[in-house]
């Protein structure tokens, strides 16, 4: 078979890289690329501290599998000595292949496949521990416990699989946020302290401060994480009807462009011009949004008059700041699943598991189930 090579290991820097060798002639590249500390031979299960160039690294020697000799090679998580690695191994004849393609020479199912790649891009504890509980089979064991249940082709073994279906699709957005961040985008009229919020959500100076209105005219990102959840925050340009400077008008345009795709929405608002029946803008119809009055050090008797109050903030004095961490996470989770709960983690997942909820017969849910879990993924 052909010799194959691929990063395991996700492509955030990490303290170790992992790369995955396989394929008839897989020693032999070893042999030839890699200088062990030892002269002794590499028996299966053991390891070895050596180079390959320059990088130092350590090497494992699995067991074969299906006429494939399979190695693993560790070394240091940056990005540059894995890709260093990759490129010795390719001038050595090894083809670099993705995950879908490593995964499907050990006859992986489509869930599977599908898991591993997750777990291999998550960047927290939090969203690890969910992907793996995936990875381990949490959405398989759902397809197979269905085919089971559906078996007794009744209107009530239906009815179980189709509530379980709903019960999955609870955590739809925390699935499909895995690898990828939240998008949080602080939004409002110029000079209401968007940019300092950013600064102390995040803990330090991502954002330029300034008292003059319109300092923000780009959007600027931030990558924050909240109680183990990947969030990218964004500040933009504050937004105003009647500004004559292209320069601001384009740096609106882009605010309200990245407002469109935003999973949430903080419209933030000076305390000094706020009235507790102030409306959300028309141009947030239809979005998650989260209302903040900031700068409330400066008006704080005015903010003691009304009951039903908003998040109040005080960016300068880190005032309100822990709230704001915890409403945000309110609006994005909901509600988080238990230990070994299935998650969809991707769109093909969520609509096989939404056709399964519309579903109204053993047989069509049952090819939906079989269409979920996928087939073997092992090349021919």
């Amino acid at each position: 078979m052909t010799l194959v090579a691929c990063l395991l290991t996700g492509a955030e820097r990490a303290a170790i890289a992992s790369i995955g060798l396989a394929g008839a002639n897989a020693s032999q590249v070893i042999a030839g690329c890699f200088r062990a500390a030892s002269g002794s031979e590499i028996l299966v299960n053991q390891i070895r501290y050596g180079t390959v160039g320059d990088e130092s690294i350590v090497v494992t020697r699995l067991p074969d599998r299906d006429g494939d000799q399979r190695w693993e090679l560790h070394c240091h998580g940056g990005a540059a000595a894995a890709a260093q690695i990759l490129a010795d191994l390719a001038a050595a004849g090894v083809t670099i292949v993705d995950h879908d393609v490593w995964l499907a020479r050990d006859g992986k199912t489509l869930l599977q496949c599908e898991a591993i790649d997750v777990l291999a891009r998550t960047v927290t504890a939090r969203t690890a521990a969910i992907a793996l509980d995936q990875a381990r089979g949490a959405v398989e064991d759902f397809v197979d416990q269905s085919l089971a249940t559906l078996r007794n082709a009744d209107s009530k073994s239906i009815e179980i699989v189709k509530s379980q279906a709903v019960h999955i699709l609870r955590f739809e957005n925390i699935g499909l946020h895995l690898a990828a961040p939240w998008r949080v985008v602080l939004a409002g009229k110029p000079n209401v302290g968007k940019s300092s919020l950013v600064n102390a959500l995040v803990g330090y100076r991502r954002s330029i401060t300034f008292d003059q209105p319109g300092t923000t005219r780009d959007v600027l990102h931030a990558d924050a994480v909240i109680d183990g959840w990947p969030i990218r925050l964004s500040d933009t340009a504050g937004i105003r009807h009647d500004a004559t400077d292209k320069i601001e008008s384009e740096g609106i345009d882009r605010a309200q462009a990245v407002i469109g795709h935003a999973d949430l929405v903080v419209w933030v608002e000076d305390v000094r011009d706020w009235k507790p029946v102030n409306a959300l803008p028309s141009m947030l119809t239809g979005k998650s949004c989260l209302q903040v009055v900031n700068k409330v050090d400066l008006a704080a008797a005015q903010t003691q008059r009304s009951a039903n109050l908003p998040v109040m903030t005080s960016a300068i004095r880190d005032g309100g700041i822990e709230t704001l961490r915890h409403a945000i996470l309110l609006k994005l989770v909901p509600c988080s699943p238990s230990p070994g709960d299935a998650v969809p983690i991707n769109p093909r997942q969520v609509d096989c598991i939404t056709l399964i909820k519309a579903a109204r017969s053993v047989f069509e849910i049952e090819a939906i189930l079989h269409n979920l879990k996928g087939k073997s993924m092992a090349a021919p």
